[in-house]
């Protein structure tokens, strides 16, 4: 039988679990959120959802109409007490689940001050003289996303109108960015197009800077203005490149830096060492208490950070002190193996790890062996989506070779 149905028990990063009535669980993607009873069709091991049979009592009108069709918001249809509510049921039970883990003190989670409007970056892909989102090979059209800051929900219908104009498109993808003050656009393209065609665009979105690369790899080129970024946090400022990583939601992104702070400081430490540092955004605003700094990252830009494939495991010459307050804030992909065994092999004391991934979180902590969590808070910086941020203070568990 091709055709079940079942309810939806919970949720993944981009499909939801739905308990079918022969008792199966199956991922199924479509339009559905915890606590619908649905009718899917099997494809493989996977569902579609076909029809919704009974909605879910905490069901609300999606704010964007491609709600449902659009792979990033697969909460939207939730009302934010819910979504809370399963984003912190997924740290905790994925970390139980796959990591044999449960926090000493578990202190909840900390919800966005913003639920729309809250990203400073738009990622778009560009086929032929449409705009939208990649939903698996297709494209699916977008002409507004409610995500988006304002400064760049206001440039796309310049922009699409751009596209629409061009004599012959060869563009495949374009990222919007805004600064802390959310009043410069900053323009992004891969592809190819001409130099007049492109002041155009400028002049269109009356933009900060532009910027374009033919593909992935290659240097990009500053058309129009500085292709540098501002973002002020805490009263520190943060200098990025154009395609530099920083936190899209501001104000949440915020509340987790200051929470950070104050779980270093009752940390303590004479040197710290930020692995996969960045432009520094939680070891900079230390350097007045803790000045003795090192970061580590493929891309640097503080004086003294070192340039590092952190795949390739610690530097020789990178060996713990005594004092040393060691931070990782990881990608999504979690940890390196080589890093990993290294972490495992030197037994800190303490670490204070930001993940993006409880997944890969409670991957490596397993897999690194010998230590607990002491403390663990998330974080919502990314409302109406699946995704969630933990902040989590490990320390060594001596008690297990006592």
């Amino acid at each position: 039988m091709n055709e079940l149905q079942g309810r939806i028990l919970d949720m993944g990063d981009d499909r939801m679990l739905a308990e079918a009535e022969d008792g199966r669980r199956i991922w199924v993607s479509g339009d559905a959120v915890p606590g619908d009873v649905v009718r899917f069709r099997l494809k493989g091991k996977l569902g579609e959802v076909m029809e919704r049979l009974e909605d879910a009592p905490e069901r609300v009108e999606p704010a964007c109409p491609l709600a449902v069709p659009c792979p990033g918001c697969l909460l939207q249809a939730l009302p934010m007490s819910r979504q809370l509510e399963l984003k912190e049921g997924k740290v905790l039970e994925t970390l139980k689940r796959l990591g044999g883990l449960e926090p000493q003190e578990w202190r909840g989670i900390v919800a966005s001050p913003r639920e729309l409007g809250y990203r400073n970056k738009l990622d778009l892909n560009i086929r032929g003289r449409e705009l939208g989102y990649l939903r698996g090979r297709e494209l699916l059209p977008v002409k507004d996303c409610p995500l988006g800051a304002d400064r760049l929900r206001a440039a796309l219908p310049e922009l699409r109108r751009w596209l629409q104009g061009l004599d012959k498109p060869r563009l495949k993808r374009v990222m919007l960015r805004c600064d802390s003050a959310a009043d410069e656009l900053h323009l992004l393209l891969q592809g190819r197009a001409g130099r007049n065609e492109l002041r155009d665009l400028g002049e269109r979105c009356q933009v900060a800077s532009l910027s374009i690369r033919e593909d992935v790899g290659r240097p990009w080129k500053t058309l129009l203005g500085k292709a540098t970024l501002s973002f002020e946090l805490m009263g520190e400022r943060f200098e990025v490149r154009e395609d530099g990583f920083f936190q899209v939601n501001l104000e949440a992104a915020e509340l987790l830096l200051r929470e950070a702070q104050a779980w270093m400081k009752e940390m303590g430490g004479e040197r710290l060492v930020d692995l996969f540092c960045g432009c520094g955004f939680f070891s900079e605003p230390a350097r007045s208490w803790l000045p003795d700094q090192l970061g580590l990252d493929m891309q640097v830009s503080r004086p003294g950070d070192r340039a590092w494939d952190l795949r390739k495991g610690l530097p020789e010459d990178v060996q713990p002190r005594e004092g040393d307050l060691w931070i990782l804030d990881p990608p999504r992909s979690g940890l390196p193996e080589k890093l990993r065994e290294q972490l495992a092999e030197l037994y800190l004391p303490h670490l204070l790890i930001i993940s993006c991934n409880p997944a890969t979180l409670a991957r490596d902590l397993k897999a690194m062996g010998g230590y607990r969590i002491r403390r663990a808070q998330a974080f919502d910086l990314f409302p109406q989506t699946s995704h969630v941020e933990s902040l989590v203070w490990v320390e060594r568990n001596d008690s297990i070779f006592a």
